[in-house]
């Protein structure tokens, strides 16, 4: 691609500043609710992970929450105000952003795919189903984001600071689709195995409950993410908001997938079943003193 003719020959009115400036603002803001985030979520934390056992799903939750922090101080330095950066600079570290981003949404999916696993009640059809789908997501998002970076030009001009994308985010497009259509499998597994256990019992337990409502929830909050980092046009060769919005959907899929982790394991926790198992005593027993009081 011709650099200087990407350039000068573009005919929008977005200025190269005007670039680097919203993605300085866009990555701080979300960074900044990042921050926030976890620090009033600290509570339930440290008592629902940093003081339990290593585990596969600990080391998923630690994973998935603070790698989140990667890309954002990536993004404000090598997007943001960073000056004289060379090409090759701007090159690696961009490429290490996006392939941090991909590998830490990958590793995350691992939990909902583990959420469908255990509420089948580990069958092994659905295991490989499972599998499948993940394994295939995977593919189809490597290479994808393999052919964007070999397609768009990363790059730093002179006379103004940080790096500069010269191309389209449609791939990125792609990769944040299949992730929507990840989610579409595992909870239509989960919607189906809702139908059978409401079919046999006529309810549902309360653990299983939860995790469906949770599920839900977390398909409608990502389904709205997707379309709003896809839906966006391109707005000049320097400015795609598809590319722009990556970080910040990023940290929102982390907060979300952190928030599952822990009301799943609040909800279970045994101290809060036997609270509520108490007051539901004492509540029947005041009210059986009651009728008994006002019968006499």
């Amino acid at each position: 691609m011709d650099f200087t003719n990407a350039i000068d020959n573009h005919d929008e009115d977005i200025s190269l500043r005007n670039v680097t400036l919203l993605n300085t603002y866009v990555t701080f803001a979300y960074a900044t609710m990042l921050i926030y985030d976890t620090m009033t979520s600290l509570d339930l934390e440290v008592k629902y992970v940093w003081w339990t056992q290593w585990s596969f799903i600990k080391a998923l939750y630690l994973w998935t929450r603070y790698s989140a922090y990667v890309s954002p101080a990536l993004g404000l330095v090598y997007l943001g105000f960073a000056p004289g950066l060379t090409p090759r600079m701007c090159l690696n570290a961009v490429s290490a952003m996006l392939w941090i981003d991909a590998c830490g949404i990958a590793i995350s999916e691992i939990v909902l795919a583990l959420r469908t696993y255990a509420l089948w009640s580990r069958n092994r059809r659905v295991a490989i189903a499972v599998g499948v789908v993940y394994i295939s997501k995977v593919i189809v998002v490597i290479f994808a984001m393999s052919k964007f970076l070999q397609e768009t030009q990363i790059t730093s001009i002179p006379g103004h600071p940080g790096c500069f994308f010269i191309g389209n985010g449609v791939l990125l497009k792609v990769c944040w689709s299949m992730l929507l259509f990840g989610e579409s499998i595992w909870v239509t597994f989960m919607l189906v195995e809702s139908y059978r256990i409401y079919k046999e019992i006529r309810s549902f337990p309360m653990l299983f409950k939860i995790v469906l409502t949770d599920g839900i929830l977390y398909f409608v909050l990502l389904l709205v993410l997707v379309i709003v980092v896809i839906a966006p046009a391109q707005s000049s060769s320097t400015l795609d908001l598809t590319v722009v919005l990556c970080t910040p959907a990023r940290i929102m899929y982390s907060v979300f997938i952190a928030h599952l982790i822990l009301h799943v394991k609040r909800v279970a926790d045994p101290e809060l079943i036997t609270e509520a198992s108490q007051v539901t005593l004492s509540v029947t027993t005041f009210r059986v003193a009651r009728g008994t009081i006002a019968r006499a």
